[in-house]
């Protein structure tokens, strides 16, 4: 084995080591969010993200998805055309213990762009609201301090 080889070898070893250490990281990151309990007190209360979330899933035309929760996180389940299979996803609200439009996406079916689109119309709804009730707070507190 000349040089070369060797150097190569350490270089593909040290990247693998580098992947594995960033991978753990990445997990033990994703555990401690998970493991955050959501407070859905932060403007968008339980029953509104729901609202949201069904809103959302209505906006996926020509499609037959089902949603569920738990919490944070949206089940979905897509039906094909036929109604003879089925796929699910999962999108994760929880963003260390608040709701803030931020979602981790999960999918059987990483050729279908449904998942993603309505985590993306669900994040928007998300961030509409709480740009608008910061705009309320804003308003109302000048309105406290100018009385």
């Amino acid at each position: 084995m000349s040089l070369g080889d060797k150097f190569l070898l350490a270089g593909i070893i040290g990247g693998f080591a580098y992947l594995a250490h960033k991978n753990r990281e990445l997990n033990i990151e994703r555990n401690k969010r998970m493991s955050t309990v959501v407070r859905f007190d932060n403007g968008i209360s339980e029953s509104r993200f729901r609202e949201l979330a069904f809103y959302s899933a209505k906006q996926i035309k020509k499609k037959r998805l089902s949603i569920s929760f738990n919490g944070p996180i949206v089940y979905g389940t897509v039906q094909s055309q036929t109604g003879l299979s089925s796929w699910d996803f999962v999108v994760d609200f929880n963003d260390y213990g608040k709701i803030t439009g931020n979602y981790w996406l999960s999918s059987e079916n990483d050729d279908s762009n449904i998942p993603s689109t309505f985590a993306n119309y669900l994040s928007s709804y998300i961030i509409d609201e709480l740009n608008s009730q910061n705009k309320d707070d804003i308003i109302a507190d000048w309105f406290m301090k100018n009385e």
